[in-house]
């Protein structure tokens, strides 16, 4: 099984936290503050969502200039897998490899440097 995102877990959780009491929340809201201050709120909620809106589209472009989005490569160096007959840390250059065109096609089989038997490669994982 793949490891499963700390902030997607979180997301989701959230989501069916709120989904849960949100009908509690707002007749509880509902009941012990007045129509004036709940109409007043919306009315606050959205000039900020259209002056903050309008700020970010005319500001961001400073904001990115000085802190730019970037990616980092890598490029793959070799493999490592425990043997399954001798349990030993086996390490493979990237280039003594037989790199299927792609990478989720079968990997074959390659030997074990320490017990010379073949292993079949499974399936991988991105460190």
């Amino acid at each position: 099984m793949k490891k499963l995102d700390g902030m997607l877990i979180a997301s989701f959780l959230t989501t069916i936290f709120y989904s849960a009491t949100y009908p509690f929340i707002h007749k509880e809201i509902m009941a012990s503050v007045t129509d004036t201050i709940v109409a007043s709120n919306q009315i606050v909620d959205c000039v900020s969502i259209v002056v903050l809106g309008s700020l970010w589209n005319k500001k961001s472009g400073k904001l990115f200039k000085y802190y730019p989005v970037f990616c980092i490569n890598q490029q793959p160096v070799s493999i490592t897998f425990e043997c399954p007959y001798c349990n030993y840390d086996v390490t493979l250059d990237w280039d003594d490899l037989d790199v299927p065109e792609y990478w989720g096609d079968d990997w074959g089989e390659v030997e074990c440097p320490h017990c010379k038997k073949t292993v079949l490669l499974g399936d991988y994982d991105m460190n």
